[in-house]
Parts: structure tokens; sequence; C-alpha cells
């Protein structure tokens, strides 16, 4: 509250010098958040955007702080951004405490915010998280980018997400610098093959400690998946890896990253393929992998359907296992028949590690189906605590075994 009288006093004349050094210090996180009404809301006051000597001030505030951590930006237009706004960012290098710039739904002016950026990049070495989604770059900004990510070394996030660039090759060879960057992310956006041969380069790098990678819906194909599938193999250190929604991928694409499962440099525990097309014997690839691995953790996949029988039934065979270690398995949307619920059912019955089992919105489950997943909760083996059912269509009769397992279960959660 005290943040928001400052704030207040300042945009009436009230600013000076001090502000930094009183209230305004004591600032953690401002978010600039802009509107269509050509009005944006900085903490919780709304201000006219059209006073550009308060953005200087706001701006020399922000250059002054020793404990802001976050600053994000919001619907920043060509509007906001051709007026006196940018003064704001002329001020934000002087600034040494931030730790994250985070940029959502802006017009970048063709990349040159990264240019007026370059001395905070380089000089504030507690920075370590960039995030842009759904930006605009313009056509040179994946350039600014790229020098822009030059200058320092001290990323530990960096997302590039929806912001309609295929240029990741430019921005992935600065990233090499960057050894501590663990977490990365690149959904929606057309990933080209120079972009895969750079992230490959990447992930193949010793010294990197990248745990997490987003490719969610990103154009990936089977020429692309095998350049991935290379960097993969040689990793040592992601340990989640996102792909959903990639429908260019065929066979010889998964199959050539479900093989890297098998690599003993291998430590990933989070694999999501939801919503693409895994044929038969993709999935046959995918359970022979899963048998000869022993650190992934989570699995979520929607990739069973009662014409893809064997692959199927291999993947639910794994879970009897003894070296089936997989603790949460997400089935979301699968289009099961009563074969595959039963051969899940006769699998889970025996397996001894999953704690998670989420069959929302599955179709195509008979009440022998039903009857056959009930009697997982009365299995002694059983270590399963929570159970997701969804939008399953399940009618009086599905639900009575169900519920009579539940009165005999004490697992759940």
């Amino acid at each position: 509250e005290d943040a928001h009288k400052e704030w207040n006093n300042m945009q009436h004349g009230g600013y000076d010098d001090s502000y930094s050094k009183h209230e305004w210090d004591d600032l953690v996180k401002l978010k600039f958040g802009f509107g269509g009404d050509s009005t944006v809301s900085v903490v919780s006051e709304s201000v006219d955007i059209s006073s550009g000597e308060k953005w200087e001030k706001c701006g020399k505030v922000i250059g002054g702080s020793k404990r802001l951590k976050e600053l994000q930006f919001s619907g920043i237009s060509d509007e906001v951004m051709s007026g006196d706004f940018q003064d704001v960012f002329i001020e934000v290098p002087s600034n040494r405490s931030i730790c994250t710039l985070d940029f959502e739904r802006c017009n970048l002016v063709n990349g040159e915010i990264f240019g007026m950026l370059r001395p905070f990049f380089k000089n504030n070495y507690n920075f370590e998280s960039l995030k842009l989604n759904r930006c605009d770059l313009g056509h040179n900004g994946h350039r600014f980018l790229m020098i822009a990510l030059s200058e320092f070394a001290s990323l530990r996030e960096f997302e590039l997400s929806r912001c309609g660039t295929d240029h990741y090759g430019f921005c992935f060879q600065p990233l090499t610098n960057h050894s501590g960057l663990v977490k990365l992310s690149l959904r929606e956006n057309r990933i080209d093959k120079n972009g895969c041969d750079a992230l490959a380069t990447l992930l193949q790098d010793p010294e990197s400690e990248l745990a997490e990678l987003s490719l969610i819906d990103s154009e990936l194909d089977d020429e692309k998946a095998v350049i991935l599938a290379s960097g993969l193999t040689k990793n040592s250190s992601l340990k989640k890896l996102a792909l959903n929604k990639n429908p260019f991928i065929s066979e010889i694409g998964w199959k050539a990253i479900f093989a890297t499962l098998e690599s003993s440099a291998c430590v990933l525990e989070n694999l999501f393929i939801q919503d693409n097309w895994v044929n038969d014997t993709a999935q046959r690839s995918l359970a022979a992998s899963l048998v000869k691995n022993s650190s992934l953790k989570v699995l979520q996949s929607n990739c069973f359907y009662g014409n893809i029988i064997t692959g199927s039934r291999e993947i639910f065979e794994f879970l009897r296992s003894h070296t089936c270690e997989l603790e949460e398995l997400y089935l979301l949307d699968s289009g099961f028949n009563e074969y595959l619920a039963i051969c899940l059912a006769k699998s889970l019955a025996d397996n001894r590690s999953l704690k998670c089992l989420d069959l929302s919105g599955t179709y195509g489950i008979t009440k022998a189906g039903w009857r056959a997943l009930s009697s997982v909760l009365l299995s002694p083996h059983s270590e399963l605590e929570i159970l997701c059912l969804s939008s399953c269509g399940m009618d009086n009769e599905a639900v009575a075994p169900i519920q009579n397992a539940l009165v005999k279960n004490c697992r759940l959660r």
C-alpha cells in the first residue's frame, strides 16, 4: 500500500529522488499491464500513458531499486512504444537487482528493445530469466535478441513462445554460453532444420545443465525429430521433455526419439507426447525402450486407440515389469476399447510403482472394462493414490463397481 501511495504521489508531481531509498526500494515485483483503451495498470493504479515526464521518473525508480526482482510488461502496442514509454527502458540498464524480465503480447520495436537493454544484460549479474510470450519481434528482432544473449552468460530460464519466428539457429548459438540454463521453452513456434541442429548441439554440450525442454506445437517432422534425437542421446541433464502437438512426426521420428530412452546417459523423468499420432510400430518401440529405461517417472500420452492393439498392449504389459519405475501415467482423451481397458487393468493389478493414473476424457470403455479397472483398487500390490475419471461417460452400472471397490480401498487420497 505504501508503494501504491508513492506511485500516486509521483503521478501528481510529488516525485523526488529519495523515493528509491524508501517504500519503492522495498518493491519486489512490478507489472505494467496495458489495456486496449491506452491506459496502463501499474501495481494497482491506472494512469494515462501520455505523461512522458512521469515515465522517465518511473524508469529512474526502477533503475535505482535495489530489491526489485521481477519486471513484467504486458500488451505494449505500437502506439505505446512510439510514445514516451521508451524512457522506462532507457533507465532499466542502471538496475542490478532484477532477476526476471517478462514480456507478454508486446511489440518489441523490431528488436530495438534488446539493443536498449544490452547494458542491463551485460552488467546485471543477478539476471537469470527472460520470458517472451506472444511478442512481435519484427523482421530483425531475432538478430537483436542474438546479440543481446551474447552479452552475458547468466540465464537459468529462457522462454520464446508463440513469437512467430523460425530463426532459432541464431538464438541457440549464444545460448551455449549460458551453461547454467535449466529451463528452455519454445512452444508454438516454427522450428526449422537449422534451429534443430543448433538445439542438438546445445543438448550435446557436456557442460549443459538443461533440465526442462518444451517443444509443444513446434511443427517438428521426422527429419527434425531425428536431429533432436541425436542431441538427446548424448544428453545427461534433461529431466522433462514436452513434445505435445507435433502431428508431422511419424513412425521414423518417434522411433528415433524413443530410442534415446535406452541411452546410458538418459536421466529423463517426464515425457509428454499428448495429441500426436504414434502408430502401432512406434508404440512397440516405446515399450521396448521403457523396459531398458530406469529414469522415467511420468508419461503423458493419448495415443492409445482400439485399432492400435499390439503396441498399446506391450506398453501396458511393461507396467507389470519389476523394472517399471513409472509413478504417474496420464492417458487423457484416449480412445480405449474393452480389450485395452482389461489389458491395462491386469497390468495395474501387478504394478508396484504407479501412484497417479489419469483416465479423464477416455471413451469407449465398456462396463466390463470398468469392472476390470475397479479390481485395481482391490489389489494388495497397488500403490495408487490418485485416480482421475472425469468426463469418461460413465453411467450408473459403470460407476457401481468402482464405488464398491472404493469402500474397501485405503490408499487413494
